[in-house]
Formats: structure tokens, sequence, C-alpha cells
């Protein structure tokens, strides 16, 4: 679970926080698994706030996408 919830974060940090790659973080938002970011109307920039960020965490934790279908995570290889 995340643990220190920032109030927004880019969409680059959420890929960190869900332990994915950027390019397939955003694979992952076309096809629907994570919500879309909202975009900040001054500088137009994409981001996910606290609430859209426990969203994508559960959604991790869960294998449970947005749009209803099951997605299988590997686990990331931990160094020893």
């Amino acid at each position: 679970m995340l643990n220190t919830q920032q109030k927004s974060v880019s969409v680059s940090e959420m890929a960190v926080l869900t332990n994915l790659s950027r390019s397939r973080f955003y694979q992952l938002i076309e096809q629907g698994v994570f919500p879309q970011p909202v975009y900040c109307v001054h500088t137009k920039r994409p981001y996910y706030d606290a609430a859209l960020q426990f969203k994508c965490i559960e959604i991790k934790e869960s294998g449970i996408g947005e749009n209803g279908k099951l997605i299988l995570f590997y686990r990331s290889k931990k160094v020893r």
C-alpha cells in the first residue's frame, strides 16, 4: 500500500509507485486498466491526485483493472 501519499504525482512518478516502466504504464492507461490522469488547467500537465493514486495502487494489488478485467502483473525481481 502507498505509505506516503502526496497531493499529486506525475505520470512517471505513478509508474514508479506501481513498479512499472513508464511506457508499460501508458500502455495500461490506453487499455483502460489504469485511470486516465487529470490535467492541470494552467500548465496542461497530466497528474494523479491522491484519490487516483489510491485507485492505481488498488488496481495493482487486486489485479482487477478499472475496465473490470483481470490483469496479471509480474513480480519485480529483487536484487540479492
